[in-house]
This record gives C-alpha cells, structure tokens and sequence, in this order.
C-alpha cells in the first residue's frame, strides 16, 4: 500500500511494503503450512506427463531463480547454511527428466533451509533489497515460489 507521501511524490510503494502487510496479517506457522500445499501441488505438476522439450528452459529459469532464494538463506545462515550447500551438473546439461526431479530437490533443500532460518534466533535474510527478519521473509519466499510455480503451470498449459 503506498503511502500518501508516495502518491503525492508519484512514487511506487517499495515491494517489500505489501509482504509486511502480509505478514502482519498471518503468522510464520500459517505461511509454512501454506508453502507445504503449494509444493504439494506444484511438484506434483511439475513431475507429471506431458511436457515439451522447451519445457527444460522455463525449468532452468524456475530452478535458478529457486536456488537463488536458497542463497538468500544459506548467507543469512552463515557456516550453519552452508551444510545445505548441493554440488550437481550444471542445469543446461540436465534433461527433462533430471530437471524435474532437480526440481522437486531443489524445493526439498529449499524448506530444509527455511526450517533451519525460521530455528535460528536473530538471524535476517536479503530479498528486495533489504534484510529482513524470518517472519517477513517467509513471506516473501511464499510469493517468489507461488510466481515460479505459475510460470511453470503456464508453461504446462502451452505444451
């Protein structure tokens, strides 16, 4: 929501606005409950039939960006993060079937590491430029995932 400054100054309110809304609305326990779902759902999409070859870009998008956020947590962890610290071949030499289950690991390593971040007293975490407390961030993953799992759907539906 922007403020009445920003509308008067033709600003956009900063993204992170909306996630501490959000996040003032719901609870860490709530999110985390929520994020099983949408994994739930997206692994099951993503490991289905029915997929073209140009499918493999969008995974490699999706996996990256996925993996990215797992960079945001392992940093805010510091030596603690890096025991989820994952060695594999490079995504663009991965095949459909490999991507898909890279997928669905990726996510794995992904809440492991939201767990441990959410465990850990006073730690903050990156994303939209700024570092933020577990409650907000959790937040922020939720949406990012949500995205990443709707590019894939879409992706689904032109195959």
């Amino acid at each position: 929501m922007a403020t009445d400054s920003q509308l008067q100054e033709g600003q956009q309110p900063h993204p992170l606005d909306g996630v501490r809304q959000e996040a003032a609305r719901t609870t860490a326990a709530q999110v985390r409950t929520d994020l099983n779902d949408l994994t739930a759902r997206q692994t099951a999409l993503a490991v289905g039939a029915g997929w073209s070859a140009a499918a493999e870009e969008t995974f490699r998008q999706v996996i990256g960006m996925e993996r990215k956020a797992g960079l945001e947590m392992r940093v805010a962890l510091g030596e603690e993060g890096q025991k989820f610290m994952r060695y594999t071949k490079s995504l663009s030499d991965m095949t459909l079937p490999e991507l898909q289950a890279e997928y669905a690991e990726t996510r794995r390593v992904t809440l492991e590491l939201l767990d441990e971040l959410l465990n850990t007293p006073g730690v903050k975490a990156w994303t939209f430029g700024e570092e933020v407390p577990p409650d907000i961030y959790i937040v922020a993953l939720r949406q990012r995932l949500t995205r990443l799992g709707d590019a894939l759907a879409e992706e689904k539906l032109q195959d």
